[in-house]
């Protein structure tokens, strides 16, 4: 067992979506990393997959858009999605207010995309793509 102290990072901006992170690799042997997004309507990523890692979801508040398995579908506050590797996906806010959820990446890493993405103060497409492609994220468009 181990117990960590690590303070989060708030705030961070990844194509219109505000991500606090949690739980990153140094605190859980590079085993998961845990987040929180919060999303305006109609906010949130093109449809993507990445073959690294699983990512599930948790809506905590507001209603959650998500593309699974080939169809849209809302989830509430305490319901709850799992998109395996290599499964293309999206999630969308959905209700007035900002949604919230938390997100789980196993194994740890995908908090790297989220720093990186935040650190392009002026972030060009080609930007992007280079910051996807890096970690092993395709878009499905």
């Amino acid at each position: 067992m181990s117990i960590c102290t690590f303070p989060g990072e708030t705030g961070l901006q990844v194509l219109g979506v505000m991500v606090d992170i949690l739980l990153d690799s140094s605190c859980t042997g590079n085993q998961y990393s845990v987040y929180r997004c919060t999303v305006g309507k109609e906010v949130g990523p093109p449809p993507h997959f990445h073959a690294q890692f699983d990512e599930g979801f948790t809506v905590l508040s507001g209603r959650v858009g998500v593309l699974h398995d080939g169809f849209w579908r809302t989830l509430g506050i305490g319901e709850s999605v799992f998109v395996p590797r290599g499964e293309v996906h999206t999630f969308r806010g959905e209700s007035e207010e900002p949604a919230v959820f938390i997100g789980i990446a196993t194994p740890a890493g995908h908090e790297e995309f989220f720093r990186d993405m935040d650190a392009l103060k002026e972030p060009s497409q080609d930007a992007i793509i280079a910051i996807l492609v890096k970690h092993g994220i395709e878009p499905a468009i």
